[in-house]
């Protein structure tokens, strides 16, 4: 590669070595992680009465819901964290995708598909929101309904917190796969045990049927997240350029 000045003196330069991409050296990447933490940090914070409150009554169910009433501005940063942890979902899912193809190639730039794959996990998770609501109103009373919604964000939450290293060693770190894996599948595994946990606690401690819960939980937990990932795995293979 020859190089040539720009003070007109022409010289003879010598060969240089491109740096290989690396996420660390993506500025916009640097900056999309930057925005999600920054967010979900706000966001927790200003609703951090409501995380305590969750926390602490996460192994005690209130006689009355009264009793862990929450103000509409933390539910309002709870909304919003719900979006950031679908941001993170996205570029973690985005960002496995890449070493585990080996930096793949998309024919879109990398943070639109980024963007098309979190719109997607937001989709989901409000859908699955939405969808234990009406399930839930049809065999619960409202009471349990309401507690149920904000142990929802509480878990969303929770499943933040831990998207957040994921994040740092998948883009500051070269870590193995192996360890990436463990760390989401373990992490996955967490959130989902505290979801049955707390479920069965709301809904149906004392039952004598311990077949209902069983059916509860795959039906609006296993099946979703299994659609999910499938889902995901269609439109990242369909941003592929093939070559």
């Amino acid at each position: 590669m020859r190089l040539v000045t720009v003070l007109g003196v022409g010289s003879t330069g010598v060969e240089g070595t491109l740096i290989p991409y690396t996420f660390a050296n993506d500025s916009e990447l640097v900056v999309l992680f930057l925005v999600v933490a920054l967010t979900a940090i706000v966001c927790i914070v200003r609703s951090w009465s409501f995380v305590v409150r969750q926390a602490r009554s996460f192994f005690f169910v209130p006689r009355r819901i009264s009793e862990a009433t929450d103000t509409s501005s933390e539910l309002r940063y709870q909304y919003v964290l719900t979006g950031a942890a679908a941001l993170s979902i996205g570029t973690g899912y985005s960002l496995y995708h890449h070493l585990l193809s080996d930096y793949s190639r998309f024919f879109l730039s990398h943070l639109t598909c980024i963007g098309i794959l979190s719109a997607v996990v937001f989709v989901f998770l409000w859908m699955r929101i939405l969808v234990y609501l009406f399930v839930n109103w049809i065999f619960f009373d409202k009471d349990k309904c309401e507690r149920w919604f904000h142990v929802q964000l509480f878990i969303t939450t929770v499943f933040m917190i831990l998207s957040l290293p994921f994040l740092v060693m998948i883009i500051y770190f070269n870590l193995s796969l192996n360890f990436l894996q463990v760390y989401a599948i373990s992490s996955i595994i967490l959130t989902e045990l505290l979801t049955i946990y707390r479920c069965f606690v709301i809904f149906f401690r004392g039952s004598a049927f311990t077949l209902q819960i069983f059916l509860y939980f795959c039906a609006l937990e296993l099946i979703p997240a299994g659609l999910l990932w499938t889902i995901l795995s269609v439109t990242t293979d369909s941003l592929i350029l093939n070559i």
